[in-house]
């Protein structure tokens, strides 16, 4: 296990995330500690990313040789659990449920070049609450099974299911019946909101659909603020690491951000002040500009603040 430094890492991921906005390494990053740059890689999320935006002749090919091993295990990943989910919505949508998939899985088909750029460990599937039940009984008889949650229950507004692929890997998907488990963020969208405007995701299934992209930032914006506030852990190789402000979730709001039309930025401004997350909106766009750049104007700002 290697010895905290935390001066190091910020160096590291400092080089990251200009890694990220050039598509090209910094020499911080090809000249630091090769095992300590792939850790925080690996803890911000964007090792495949990384291999997908970087021409392998510009890296030491160590470094090539260790990041495209990142991307082929994510695309392995990546085709047995497209499979398992459209096995999921396909159920769930067969007992008159309207399944909205939400974060990672939902941008990685929408906004990332590749799905697999998008590492994630689960997928996230919005139904109405009162489907809560018809929805767990649509699972379980697609083949899947609920793990033991903490204490053995279920939490609030969501559930953990678990079905294996054909060479036995379990993948994971978190049924919510309200947007998160605390009240606060579950009061901000109802499932009907965001159905009328969800968007299809055609890449990945032909009845998927996703968060809007405005209700994806606003929501991108209140998930990261949660964790920030309420730190914990990853598990890299049986290792617990507290979860930090990775990368992976910053650029989810550049990739959400970059995509708003005019018209667009108008609504998202809107909605933050009428649902009173203004600034949380906005520090979250401030912290991805200063991070990777992302071109938010200071009109934008000022209107949030």
């Amino acid at each position: 296990m290697l010895p905290v430094d935390k001066r190091a890492d910020q160096t590291i991921d400092a080089a990251i995330a200009e890694w990220l906005r050039e598509d090209a390494p910094p020499a911080v990053a090809l000249d630091a500690d090769r095992v300590r740059l792939l850790l925080r890689i690996d803890l911000n999320g964007v090792g495949a990313l990384l291999a997908l935006k970087s021409d392998r002749a510009e890296l030491h090919k160590d470094l090539a040789q260790a990041l495209q091993q990142r991307l082929m295990a994510r695309e392995m990943w990546e085709e047995q659990h497209r499979r398992v989910l459209a096995q999921a919505l396909d159920a769930l949508k067969g007992v008159g449920l309207n399944p909205i998939l939400m974060k990672g899985t939902a941008l990685a088909y929408s906004h990332y070049p590749r799905p697999s750029g998008r590492v994630r460990g689960d997928s996230d599937i919005l139904v109405e609450p009162e489907g809560r039940a018809r929805a767990f009984e649509a699972l379980e008889e697609a083949g899947f099974r609920r793990p033991l949650s903490a204490g053995g229950s279920i939490v609030v507004a969501e559930a953990p299911f678990q079905k294996a692929d054909l060479a036995g890997q379990d993948h994971d998907i978190d049924l919510h019946w309200r947007l998160n488990s605390s009240p606060v963020v579950a009061a901000l969208f109802t499932h009907a909101e965001l159905l009328a405007n969800a968007q299809p995701i055609e890449a990945l299934h032909p009845s998927a659909r996703r968060l809007s992209d405005v209700d994806s930032l606003l929501f991108a914006a209140v998930h990261r603020r949660l964790h920030v506030d309420r730190p914990t852990h990853i598990h890299l190789n049986r290792v617990a690491h507290p979860v930090i402000d990775t990368l992976s979730w910053l650029m989810d709001i550049d990739l959400l951000f970059s995509s708003l039309t005019d018209e667009d930025c108008k609504r998202l401004v809107e909605q933050a002040r009428l649902k009173g997350i203004a600034d949380i909106l906005a520090e979250t766009l401030r912290r991805a500009q200063l991070r990777l750049g992302t071109k938010v104007s200071q009109a934008t700002i000022d209107e949030l603040e």
